[in-house]
């Protein structure tokens, strides 16, 4: 019950921001932007820094609104060209994943508690480890890894900050390299850039899913030594 309560407050959520991006686009004269590409970098452009903090803004919010973070990293380039719309949001990926790991954590905190105060017993479960920042990175090489998931998960090890941040500051940033490098190719029309794109996420799929294989099959070396 409470999920589906969720889920239609996100549906409301999402239809109210649809309705009102919509209506201030007509008041605004949007249409007339998607003429080309380069026209709407330059009303991006002229938007000034409330472009990027609006950008990082949606992206932050986006899994909640029931978006991918794929389409804005994809976005990313037809807005603001291949490096900038990659630096933005990688800004807004690392703070994303800074949010929901301490969300996680906390939830992790919380239900330890409960768990403690309840368990009759002082026998339980084995305690589980924490993640290496290298078994992080070979996680976040995979392109279409539900992050906000993962990095909850990964909040509930003893797994430090620092190697979290590392494995996900390295592994991420392929991905997002290629989602802009995509989007800017949509734009203009280059389907070198487009097919280049594509081949090169579907080699960091295969990558990130043999990494992963090949940590899992090493549990000694999975494993976060002390926090620093």
């Amino acid at each position: 019950m409470r999920r589906r309560r969720a889920i239609l407050v996100r549906c409301l959520v999402a239809s109210v921001v649809m309705l009102a991006l919509s209506l201030v686009a007509r008041r605004a004269g949007v249409r007339g932007w998607f003429d080309s590409g380069a026209a709407l970098r330059v009303k991006i452009l002229q938007a000034g820094v409330l472009a990027p903090v609006a950008y990082i803004g949606v992206y932050l919010v986006a899994p909640y609104l029931m978006l991918p973070r794929v389409l804005p990293a994809t976005l990313s380039g037809a807005l603001f060209g291949v490096w900038r719309g990659f630096g933005y949001t990688y800004l807004g990926s690392m703070l994303a994943a800074s949010a929901s790991f301490w969300a996680g954590r906390w939830i992790g905190v919380r239900a330890r508690i409960t768990q403690d105060a309840s368990r009759r017993t002082p026998d339980g479960p084995p305690s589980p480890r924490g993640l290496s920042w290298l078994t992080i990175c070979a996680i976040r090489l995979v392109p279409l890894m539900p992050g906000d998931a993962v990095n909850v998960t990964i909040a509930q090890t003893p797994t430090p900050f620092g190697a979290y941040l590392l494995g996900t500051a390295l592994g991420a940033a392929p991905s997002l390299a290629l989602y802009a490098a995509l989007g800017e190719g949509m734009v203009h029309r280059n389907t070198q850039v487009v097919w280049l794109g594509g081949a090169g996420l579907g080699l960091l799929l295969l990558a990130g899913v043999l990494a992963i294989r090949r940590r899992r099959a090493s549990p000694s070396v999975a494993t976060a030594g002390p926090a620093s």
